[in-house]
């Protein structure tokens, strides 16, 4: 009878395993969702954007999901220009699974029309083949991805999962004292801790778990930018700006304290 049990469960893991690794094919944006590029600051998003840091564990992810699926595919599709940023040598010098690199042109559409018909190429390319695939859509809210990828996923009609970087602070609940926006369909991540609770994301190693927690203990898994992003929503919701200049900074100063707290407290 144990015997019985063990092969139902050892069967039913593989039935599982099979129905999402057989074919996964991930469709990642790459500022913001995969490297720290800052794209909602102003003068300062120049700096990440050529510092070209990733995400500290993020290449760890995506390669734990290639080592256990060596025939997923991977591409990565971003509204970058492609005078400014060489996509390809970047994926390779970090150590993300190959894959073409999708950037702009000078003459390109507005990025939702560029992203959306160059997605829906791919896309076809798998529905012609008429393969059982199951996609993964790797994005951020710092403009149009949420959208994009659930337009293209009821268009297509495709058996695939939105997850969602909050680098706008607006699609996690992070405080009561913020409001929320929910998109259905779309999940949303603070950082890759959170991806852990994902069942699309079981594969995660427990390596790169506990890369995952030592970043968030030395502060190096959340960028700062993101942090200020939430101080600049609470200034805003709390009309930091006065007549009184003197309540004006420390209306400030306090909405910075509270955004490092509300962060912190995330994950507590």
């Amino acid at each position: 009878m144990l015997l019985i049990k063990i092969f139902t469960i050892y069967f039913s893991f593989s039935i599982f395993s099979l129905g999402i690794f057989a074919k996964t094919v991930v469709i990642s944006d790459i500022d913001d969702t995969i490297k720290m590029s800052h794209s909602m600051g102003t003068v300062s998003n120049a700096y990440y954007f050529f510092k070209a840091r990733p995400f500290p564990v993020m290449k760890n992810i995506l390669v734990d999901l290639k080592n256990l699926s060596p025939d997923s595919d991977y591409f990565y599709v971003s509204a970058a220009p492609r005078l400014l940023f060489k996509g390809n040598a970047w994926i390779k010098e970090h150590g993300f699974p190959k894959g073409p690199v999708y950037l702009r042109k000078i003459n390109s559409p507005d990025i939702y029309t560029y992203k959306y018909i160059t997605i829906s190429t791919i896309i076809k390319n798998y529905i012609d083949e008429n393969e059982n695939i199951s996609f993964i859509f790797l994005g951020d809210n710092s403009e149009h991805d949420p959208i994009i990828y659930k337009n293209i996923i009821e268009k297509y009609n495709l058996n695939a999962s939105i997850f969602i970087r909050d680098v706008a602070t607006t699609g996690t609940s992070l405080s009561s004292e913020l409001n929320q926006i929910k998109i259905p369909g779309v999940n949303f991540f603070f950082s890759e801790l959170d991806l852990l609770s994902f069942d699309q994301f079981s594969f995660i190693t427990e390596e790169t778990t506990n890369q995952i927690k030592r970043a968030l203990q030395e502060k190096k898994l959340i960028p700062r930018y993101i942090r200020e992003t939430l101080t600049k929503r609470l200034i805003k919701k709390r009309k930091c700006v006065a007549n009184n200049l003197f309540r004006a900074i420390r209306c400030r100063k306090k909405s910075k304290e509270d955004a490092a707290k509300i962060i912190h407290g995330h994950y507590q």
